[in-house]
């Protein structure tokens, strides 16, 4: 049954797809548009944080505005690439600590995982930590473990 089904729509498709074209959204109206990081931020901050301390809450949220809007705020979700990850953590590097700076990837981390969960991105595969580094190498050991 459901592959005459099938079978048929397919038919139709090849025989009159002027027809199935106009059934069809526009791939624009299809294709959901993705935030900014600056424009969810504020969806984040008050759908995901609410139920924090009022110090977390305020540290987060410093670390937003502060950090990573003026970095990634004019990125697209799902355009944040590994690549700005680590660029963002060599400038942080160079003006904090290693513990600092994973506080901070942690929050970016948080904010796509948050997104993904509310269908606003597929699922993140961004490493968002620093890694203790002894003689240059990366090692799959933090420092602190």
């Amino acid at each position: 049954m459901a592959a005459e089904s099938a079978e048929r729509e397919h038919i139709e498709r090849v025989l009159h797809p002027e027809r199935v074209r106009a059934t069809q959204p526009a791939v624009s109206e299809r294709k959901k548009e993705v935030p900014t990081l600056r424009e969810y931020a504020v969806p984040f901050l008050d759908g995901y944080l609410p139920g924090q301390k009022p110090g977390v809450l305020k540290h987060k949220t410093q670390i937003v505005h502060t950090h990573l809007i003026p970095f990634f705020g004019d990125m697209r979700l799902d355009e944040i690439r590994q690549s700005d990850v680590d660029a963002f953590a060599r400038i942080e590097l160079r003006r904090c600590a290693r513990k600092t700076v994973n506080n901070r990837l942690a929050v970016l981390s948080t904010m796509l995982k948050y997104a993904h969960e509310n269908q606003v991105i597929g699922k993140p595969t961004l490493r968002c930590h620093v890694w203790w580094q002894q003689g240059g190498g990366r090692t799959d050991r933090c420092r602190g473990c």
